[in-house]
């Protein structure tokens, strides 16, 4: 299981942090790590902004990475965005 919840995580409102273990326990049932693509309808006025991955407390580096660009990058056989920067860490 990916949730390792820092203690500070726990000072938000029960709603928010039962929210958190949701969404939590929903990417892990679809092994978001190396199975989600992450997609925008930007320039609707509703759109999801990267930080809607990036933001999530339970999600490390590699995982966010993933989802941001390098999952997408081996579905369609391209070059993984984040592969150099990752190597360079």
């Amino acid at each position: 299981m990916w949730a390792i919840y820092k203690h500070e995580d726990f000072k938000l409102p029960l709603a928010e942090r039962d929210k958190l273990i949701i969404r939590n326990a929903r990417l892990e049932a679809i092994n978001a790590e190396t199975q989600l693509l992450y997609a925008s309808d930007w320039p609707h006025w509703d759109f999801d902004t990267p930080s809607t991955i990036y933001d999530l407390p339970f999600l490390n580096e590699k995982q966010k990475r993933n989802i941001l660009g390098g999952n997408a990058a081996r579905a369609f056989g391209l070059k993984d965005p984040y592969a150099a920067r990752a190597a360079a860490d």
